[in-house]
């Protein structure tokens, strides 16, 4: 399904520009990719939804495991991420937040995260567990005592209020990180005055750049900013192999083996499609003038 919606937006991104370049006014045949790609989008987000749901079947096993903990607000939905895939800021981030999360930290464990009650289908990104609303901070306490790594991404709500000091009691510093994604300055000195309750130190203003908050076993707060050289970021799903290197530090702390990520194709070949594409429109337009 996924590949079949990948198919559909490359489809309807080259029917349109085909469209567009081969007839000089707009008119409603320019629009005709639009449910192509809108289709593309919703097949790519819906089939990883259905690899999550296939996933967390499976029975939670207590082996190697990250947890990952956020407000169900900042959860994608299938609408938004649908829209957001016909233009090129959704084809550059495909993968949502948690599937990136989830492959960087993959050499550490599976990706766990809690599931929203009473959804119909889980988020894409990691295995899903779901719990009554009676037993899930009982869950939550459990999997973080044996998860090898547990990221939180900080919000002013009760739940994550409450994972964030629990977190702060039972889990060691080493292995706590704070995801500094997607917070306005505002959220963010919110969250921080938050935290402070619970004897966390967290840098007073908010980072300018995404990334992480790992601690030292003192509990000494040290940044981690989302980086990497370009040629290896790549042009699609940027934020895993930002991730990747951001996290290089936490790694190297747990003696899990690093790997760099791959020199991304696209970035090679981008430049000099656009080189030879630039070169072509000088050429026409020094031929345009001498022949003129």
């Amino acid at each position: 399904m996924r590949g079949f919606g990948v198919f559909l937006l490359v489809t309807g991104v080259i029917g349109s520009l085909v469209l567009r370049f081969s007839q000089e006014p707009l008119s409603v045949v320019d629009f005709l990719p639009l449910p192509v790609m809108f289709l593309g989008g919703y097949l790519y987000f819906r089939g990883g939804q259905n690899a999550a749901r296939r996933l967390s079947r499976q029975p939670y096993d207590g082996g190697d495991s990250v947890l990952y903990l956020r407000a169900f607000s900042t959860d994608p939905s299938a609408l938004g991420r649908t829209v957001q895939s016909m233009f090129w800021a959704g084809l550059a981030t495909m993968s949502t937040d948690v599937e990136c999360l989830a492959r960087a930290l993959r050499p550490f464990g599976r990706l766990h995260v809690i599931g929203r009650p009473g959804e119909g289908l889980p988020r894409p990104g990691g295995k899903t567990v779901y719990s009554g609303d009676a037993a899930w901070k009982q869950v939550v306490q459990e999997m973080m005592l044996t998860a090898r790594l547990v990221v939180i991404r900080p919000a002013v709500n009760p739940g994550v209020l409450w994972e964030l000091a629990r977190a702060r009691e039972i889990v060691p510093a080493d292995r706590l990180l704070i995801e500094v994604r997607g917070l306005s300055g505002r959220r963010y000195r919110e969250a921080v005055r938050a935290m402070a309750k619970f004897g966390y130190t967290m840098p007073e203003r908010r980072p300018r750049r995404g990334g992480f908050i790992r601690f030292s076993p003192e509990w000494k707060p040290g940044f981690l900013p989302l980086s990497g050289p370009l040629l290896r970021r790549g042009l699609i799903n940027v934020y895993r192999p930002m991730t990747v290197f951001a996290l290089r530090p936490v790694f190297a702390r747990h003696g899990v083996p690093w790997t760099q990520p791959g020199v991304s194709a696209g970035c090679v070949a981008y430049p000099a499609v656009m080189g030879l594409i630039g070169l072509v429109v000088i050429i026409g337009f020094v031929v345009g003038v001498f022949f003129s």
